[in-house]
Formats: structure tokens, sequence, C-alpha cells
């Protein structure tokens, strides 16, 4: 029988072999038990046969093991030049969308000798198989079409090898393979620097002569510069329309001058006297080092590309489009000049922002990578950049992001895919925290007719409650802010306390400090404390929080005892996670089935193979 072999990648440093195993048995896949392969970070592992690996990755990836969402997919030996398959399937195709239009889309890169699909009525899905009539056909299919937005759905296109079985395409955001997302997220190739994706607005007028006839024209361009251009005709409902170009930075600028060409041309051809600008789309979190200190970065662009630039108003962000609009004004060969220029800053800031992010992400553990780069409401002053230890794009909040797909110009599809695979896939545990604020500030966080507080609620998806005066631990001076929700929910709750305080003045100049509160078990206070104190000694070194445990007091009619944490955001946030991970790993030891659940006794499912 044939085996076939898996890729288990991000995982946490405390994951052993014997983790994966039960992992692997609640989730009934069948593995050989003695090829389960631990490296740092990531493992591989046989499963009995082909339709076991697709049922595993079904299960298993996005899966939260141990503080860590992980990566399953997969394992293919690395790119020794291109694929001879012919093969491809597409996956994550709407339910709506008629054959035809499938069939019409995969044509674009080839003769289609095969072409069969299958529906998923649970996921409301489609997944078309097809089989061209060349190699390289196949590779185009699947370097444009991976992740290309159908209707609102990113689709997940692969290359089919001849025996059948499925093989994870390493797309253009990491080349040398390994796993699509946050920089490297999943093991291997850390750090490798993802494609940034060029946006730019353009008049709804000329979205026709850009397409061309029958695609034509988009499709030359594609063509010429090896870049995925996508048109979102369906989004704003304004005089312009937004353009998504994927692809290296060579790529990119080379599709952008092509589109600007067109609209010179159309220009001309229709009799309009003034040139036509770029307009090219910058996620507000990137817009601040785009400018620079007192404007000097955009000038010395300006003058290096002899064009006048300008940026719109903070006023004209929403909650759902944290965008802002760089309008170029020069020559055709300028505009693309100073294209180059902006997009290469960009870039840089937002490769810095993916590896900060990265790098201190296990200081949060159970937080979605999202989160981290999310604040609540646009415009907010952080808590204070000094109080951020790790320096980065948690200083600068962005928007709340209740769906990645909204926001195609901070985050690659392949990203924004993973991200939102985590959210729908993984439902994340609810939890329960108290922070006591100023009494001053609780006008400002309930808003007129309660406005403020209705509106972070429903978007972070979080239960508020402040308490009254009279019921709150030190009287007046101190409200009981009381937060219920997800790890994520928490993150972008808290921080919007925290604003809130910085806003109202209560910090003065100073780092804006809060005590909170979390419930755990009494029976692992010693836990958390450890031997001589040693556990939570190194808890507050790590976080730089205050953290004050009871030792002696008796929990309450749920068996809990107050575990008292006090500092900055950053602080806060990292000590409630590293407490709360700490917990549920003493949790499942004392069940017996390491960081898994308890499962019922049987045999073990695993397959022992001769």
């Amino acid at each position: 029988m044939a085996t076939s072999k898996l890729y288990l990648g991000n995982l946490s440093q405390d994951v052993t072999p014997d983790t994966l195993k039960h992992l692997l048995h609640e989730h009934d896949v069948p593995f050989l038990a003695d090829t389960v392969q631990l490296k740092k970070g990531f493992a591989f592992v046989d499963v009995q046969d082909s339709a076991s690996a697709e049922e595993a990755i079904r299960k298993l990836n996005g899966y939260n093991l141990m503080g860590s969402v992980i990566v399953v997919e997969h394992s293919v030996q690395r790119n020794r030049g291109r694929s001879r398959t012919t093969k491809v399937s597409i996956r994550k195709i709407p339910f709506q969308v008629p054959d035809e239009d499938i069939t019409n889309l995969a044509a674009t890169f080839g003769t289609i000798k095969e072409c069969h699909t299958s529906i998923h009525e649970m996921s409301n899905t489609k997944t078309a198989n097809i089989t061209y009539e060349a190699p390289e056909q196949a590779q185009q299919a699947v370097t444009h079409l991976n992740n290309y937005d159908c209707e609102g759905s990113y689709l997940q296109v692969n290359y089919v090898n001849e025996n059948g079985g499925r093989n994870f395409y390493r797309n253009r955001y990491n080349p040398g393979g390994g796993n699509q997302g946050f920089g490297g997220f999943g093991g291997r190739n850390q750090g490798q620097s993802q494609d940034f994706p060029l946006r730019m607005l353009v008049p709804n007028v000329m979205v026709g002569a850009i397409i061309g006839k029958g695609g034509q024209t988009i499709r030359t361009i594609t063509g010429a510069t090896k870049a995925k251009v996508d048109v979102h005709r369906k989004e704003n409902i304004g005089p312009e329309k937004p353009i998504t170009i994927y692809g290296s930075a060579e790529a990119c600028s080379e599709a952008c001058r092509k589109i600007i060409e067109i609209m010179q041309q159309e220009s001309v051809a229709t009799g309009q006297s003034e040139d036509v600008p770029l307009k090219l789309l910058a996620h507000n979190s990137l817009v601040g080092r785009l400018i620079g200190k007192a404007g000097v970065t955009l000038k010395k662009i300006m003058q290096d590309s002899n064009t006048r630039i300008t940026i719109s108003n903070l006023q004209e962000l929403t909650l759902y489009n944290m965008e802002r609009t760089v309008t170029i004004l020069g020559a055709p060969d300028d505009l693309s000049k100073a294209e180059k220029l902006i997009m290469q800053k960009l870039r840089a800031s937002y490769d810095a922002d993916m590896q900060n992010i990265m790098q201190h992400q296990s200081m949060f553990p159970g937080l979605n990578p999202m989160a981290m780069l999310s604040g609540l409401l646009p415009g907010l002053p952080t808590p204070s950049s000094r109080a951020n230890p790790y320096n980065g794009p948690m200083s600068e909040p962005n928007a709340m992001q209740p769906n990645p797909a909204l926001f195609p110009g901070i985050l690659p599809p392949a990203a924004a895919t993973l991200a939102m695979q985590q959210q729908m896939q993984q439902p994340q545990p609810s939890e329960k925290s108290d922070l006591w604020v100023p009494g001053g500030v609780v006008g400002a966080l309930i808003g007129p007719g309660g406005q403020n507080i209705r509106l972070v609620s429903r978007q972070a998806n979080a239960t508020i409650k402040i308490a009254p005066a009279d019921q709150s631990a030190q009287g007046q001076a101190e409200r009981k802010v009381s937060i219920t929700g997800s790890p994520d929910a928490q993150w972008k709750v808290q921080w919007w306390v925290f604003s809130k305080v910085g806003q109202e003045g209560y910090a003065g100049n100073d780092v804006v400090r809060l005590r909170a509160e979390i419930a755990v078990p009494s029976n692992m206070v010693g836990r958390i404390i450890g031997k001589r104190g040693a556990s939570v000694q190194d808890l507050q070194n790590k976080t730089s929080a205050i953290i004050e445990v009871p030792r002696n007091k008796q929990g309450d009619e749920n068996g809990e005892v107050p575990v008292t944490i006090v500092g900055n955001f950053y602080s806060v946030q990292s000590a409630q996670r590293q407490i709360r991970k700490l917990v549920s790993q003493a949790q499942q030891q004392q069940q017996g089935q390491g960081p898994m659940q308890r499962r019922q006794p049987g045999p073990p499912k695993h397959v022992n193979m001769q």
C-alpha cells in the first residue's frame, strides 16, 4: 500500500512526538507511529494513503495546537525545475459560479483537454479538475489563478500528480517551498520576503479599455509582465474602481506602466485635455513611513521623480476601508518612476511589520496574528509608543479587521486566506477579564447614548460591562470594565480601553498603565508561582508586568481565584496570554493526555504496516 507523507508546520517549541501522536489519534488519522519526524518548528509523518492525507489536511490545517495555529499539507520534494504534470485542481469555487465560467477562466491559460467539477454541499463550494494540453499551460494556471478572487472567494489551485495525489503549489509568495502566509508562517523559509501587491484606482470610464474586448487587453498585460491583474468591478459605487496587481516588484511596476499607457491613450482618444493622474492605494499603517518625518521622505520621492504627490486625509478612512489614496501628477514616465519609489518604501515597511509580528508572536500565545496588527478605530493614538517594548506595527493601531479580505492592500491573498481559515475553522475559546479604569473616563468609553461601547462590542464580537460606581472595587476612583470574548476580542477591546484612557489625558505624558484581573483555578496557583516563586518571577521578567498571585486564598463558587496584572498594554496582554497558556497546559497534563483532550479507552487508531 502506497503511503503518503504529510508536513506539519508552525509547531510550538513545546510540541513533542507524543503530542503529535495524540493529535493524530484524536482526529482518527491512520498513521505509521514510527514515522513521526519532529524537527525545530515542523514535523513529517507518513499516513496510510492519499485519502487519509486529504482528510488529515481538512481536519488539522489551521488547528490551534498548544497556542500555535499549525499548518498541515502534503510533503513534496523541493522544486527541481518546472512541474511536468498537465493536471491542476481548482478548489474553493463558489457554488453559484456556472461550470462554463470556470472553464472559460481556466482556458485563459491554454487548451483544456478535460474539465470535471464536483460539488461540496457542506461548504457550498466546487472543485474543478482541469487537464491541459501542455505542462507549461498548467504552470501558468497555477501561477496566476492561485488566490484569485472569484466572487469573494480566494481560489486554491494545486498541481495534481499523475497518480492522482494533490501537490500543494509553492506559489510566488514563497518561491523556495514551504507554507504561504505571514512571512514564511509554517517553519520553512522563515523571514523570506513575500510579494507585496500594488493597489491602484482607475476611473470607471477607463475600466473597459483596460480589460479589453473579451478580456484580451488584460490577458496581454498579464502575459507580458508575468503579473496577475485583478480589476474589482463589483467594488466601489463611486467613479473609480480598484485594481490589484500581484507579482514581483518588477512585474507589478511593468503592469502598472502598461495601465498608465492605456489610460493616457484613452484620455487622448476621448478628447480629455488634462493628464490622467496615477492613484495608488496604501494602508494607513504604512503611510506615516511613506511621508517621513516632517514630510522628508515624500518630498525626496517627488524631487527624484519630478512629480507632485498628495495623500488623502485621515478623515476619509472608515472602519472597513483603511486605505489612503496617494495621487501622483506628472508625465507618464515620471508617474512610473514615482510608483517604483513609493512601492519600494511601502514594501520595506510591510516586510518590517511582518517580521516583527513573527518575531514576537510567541509572546502572545493563542492570539491570531491578525489581531496583533489591529487596534479598533482609525486614528486612535497608541497607548504610548514608549510602552511598546517590541517596536513595530503594534505602535501604529490599524482598524479592526473582521474580514481580512476587506484589506487586500495590507495582506497578500495567501496571508488573507490563511487568516480567514484560522478565524472561521478554529473557533477560539471565550475568556473573561477585568480592567480597572479611572472613574472619569467611563463617559468617554460609553459615548453618547452608549454609542461607543455598542460599536466596539459589535465590531470586536465581545461583551463589555462597566460596573456601577458603588460596585467597583475601589469606589468612584476606579471603575471595573469586564470583557468577555475570544483572545482576539480581548486584545481589541483592551487596546480600545487603554487608548481611551490615554486620549482623556489620565496618563499625562507618561505611559498608560492599568490594573487587570483574570480568574484561574485555585489548584493552578502553585503552577503559576512555581518553586520558590521562580515561575511567576520568570513571567514578570518576560512580560515586564507586575503579577500578583494569591497564595492562600480560597476559590470562589467556581473554584477560581483572581490573578492581578499591572502594566502597559503590551505587558498586560502578554502576561494574560502566558498565564492562560500555562494553565491550559497544566490542565491537559493533569488529564493524562499531554496537550490533547481526554480520549475514551480503546485501541490506538494508527495503522501498523509491514
